[in-house]
């Protein structure tokens, strides 16, 4: 497998509550079966990031078993983590915490198998949902009702 192939592939972005982002092609995922997964580079695939006021939940999967780390900040120089899940699967989920709401943030997802060879995905960002604001009290008229007037 070649590593060009993870730092090459498309972004594929959806609107919405949550924003996905599929890494890949169909010509290089229908590989997966054929590769030598001792020593070949994992591959990214349905990348999912739910935000949330002050946080996001990043999932993800890869094509062999992995652990996982997600890097974050408000630019691509990623002053953040989550903590390394050194567990070696092929389904993911890291939540980050701690975030500003309405804040534009990147990220990246960094996977690596039992032997070291690593997976990086291309710089992505996500925004954090707005704070709720407080409720106020509005006088509203209902149709067909006048407002008494003194």
């Amino acid at each position: 497998m070649n590593t060009a192939n993870v730092s090459t592939s498309r972004l594929v972005f959806g609107f919405g509550a949550a924003a996905i982002i599929l890494l890949g092609s169909m010509a290089f995922a229908s590989s997966w079966a054929n590769a030598d997964t001792a020593t070949s580079t994992p591959m990214l695939s349905t990348i999912l990031v739910t935000p949330s006021q002050n946080g996001a939940t990043v999932t993800w999967n890869t094509d062999q078993d992995t652990s996982g780390q997600v890097l974050y900040g408000t630019s691509a120089s990623y002053n953040a983590s989550t903590t390394l899940n050194s567990s070696l699967i092929t389904s993911h989920v890291s939540f980050i915490g701690g975030l500003l709401p309405n804040t534009m943030y990147h990220y990246q997802i960094v996977s690596g198998n039992a032997s070291g060879t690593m997976a990086t995905s291309t710089d992505a960002t996500f925004m954090t949902l707005a704070s709720s604001t407080t409720a106020t009290s509005t006088a509203t008229s209902t149709p067909g009702v006048s407002p008494i007037i003194s």
